[in-house]
C-alpha cells in the first residue's frame, strides 16, 4: 500500500479517523495555528472573522467575556 504524502494545506473539517496524520493544533493566535510540536502554521484558510480579525482578538475575547458572564 502506498502511503499517503504529507500534504502543506490543513483542513480544519479533516476527519482524523480518516486521515491520521494530519496536525495537530494546540492553540491559535493572530493568523497563527499553534502545532503541539511547536511550530506555527499561517491560518489563510479561517473564517471571515478570522481573515479580518485572527484568532484571540483582545476586543472579541473582552466582548465574549462579558456577555458570557
Amino acid at each position: 500500500m502506498m502511503k499517503q504524502k504529507h500534504s502543506p494545506v490543513w483542513h480544519p473539517f479533516t476527519q482524523h479517523a480518516i486521515f491520521p496524520d494530519s496536525i495537530e493544533v494546540a492553540a491559535a493566535q493572530g493568523v497563527y495555528l499553534h502545532r503541539r510540536d511547536g511550530r506555527k502554521v499561517l491560518d489563510l484558510y479561517g473564517g471571515h472573522a478570522v481573515a479580518a480579525l485572527g484568532y484571540g482578538h483582545p476586543r472579541w475575547v473582552q466582548a465574549l467575556s462579558e456577555q458570557a458572564s
